[in-house]
């Protein structure tokens, strides 16, 4: 009954369905039984249709308003006579995604490029993954910074994109990059750093500052405070790097120190990350 006033409530377009089986986490390309469990989830959306209009596709060319209401269904098919299923509402994070992630089953994004591509480092796999988490990607106009960005992956991801970009490192960028045009390589420390913006009026607006910087987990928390309290930038995407296990007091403080500067703040587990997290910052309007 209360899955059914669910369905009922939310708009045409709000339901996401997700098969999901244990396998999916262990990055194989075909997980045992996802084949059977995807036709589950595709029956079992078909008879949702017939009665509910959150079941039902969206006109071509139409999207779903940002701040509409959005459902998920989870099948998770643990073996072939065994099925949980969850229906959850999902959470707006203020321009920083969804929770649960309505967009990718399990959270887990296609981030991987074609192997003729040139990507200097295998880490350009967790900045995808974070601007597919926020569904927001940083556009050519926009301007993006770098730090610590040494041999390139996340230069080169934000490349991709169309940006141009100022990579910051005390090391010297990958070979292709550095002679890449719209690259703008600045050797020296990432957390002396300013850049050209600093001091102008209106700083910040559609402005990024990336960063994977290998340092202890207190570095980032000052870069946070140090581009936050200048309004260097309106977004950030910082790797908060550990020792030994999570350090839950450097990880509080970088998010009570976002949200006193005005900034709304998540920090996310990515399937890519190892031994870190992914501090995302939006600042609020």
């Amino acid at each position: 009954a209360c899955g059914d006033a669910l369905l009922g409530e939310a708009p045409r377009g709000a339901l996401a369905v997700h098969a999901l089986v244990p396998d999916l986490l262990k990055g194989g390309r075909t997980p045992r039984l996802l084949r059977r469990c995807e036709a589950i989830a595709d029956r079992a959306l078909e008879r949702l249709r017939v009665r509910h209009r959150s079941a039902r596709p969206l006109a071509a060319g139409e999207a779903l308003p940002g701040d509409a209401p959005r459902l998920l269904l989870q099948l998770l098919l643990l073996s072939p006579e065994r099925l949980l299923v969850s229906l959850s509402p999902c959470e707006q994070g203020r321009g920083l995604g969804t929770w649960p992630n309505w967009h990718a089953p399990a959270g887990l994004a296609s981030v991987d490029v074609p192997k003729s591509t040139h990507m200097p480092s295998s880490a350009y796999r967790k900045l995808s993954e974070a601007f597919d988490c926020l569904q927001q990607w940083p556009a050519p106009a926009d301007r993006v910074v770098d730090l610590g960005a040494c041999p390139g992956g996340w230069t080169a991801t934000l490349r991709r994109l169309g940006c141009s970009v100022i990579a910051v490192d005390r090391s010297p960028l990958d070979a292709q990059l550095a002679h890449d045009p719209r690259v703008t390589f600045v050797g020296g420390d990432a957390f002396a750093y300013e850049p050209p913006w600093a001091g102008e009026e209106g700083r910040g607006v559609r402005t990024w500052m990336v960063s994977d910087v290998i340092a202890y987990p207190a570095r980032a928390v000052e870069l946070v405070r140090r581009w936050g309290s200048r309004r260097w930038a309106s977004r950030m995407v910082v790797t908060m790097k550990f020792q030994a296990g999570v350090d839950w007091a450097a990880l509080d403080e970088a998010g009570s120190a976002a949200e006193s500067l005005g900034y709304d703040f998540r920090s996310k587990h990515f399937f890519n990350n190892k031994n870190e997290v992914t501090l995302l910052l939006q600042l609020r309007e």
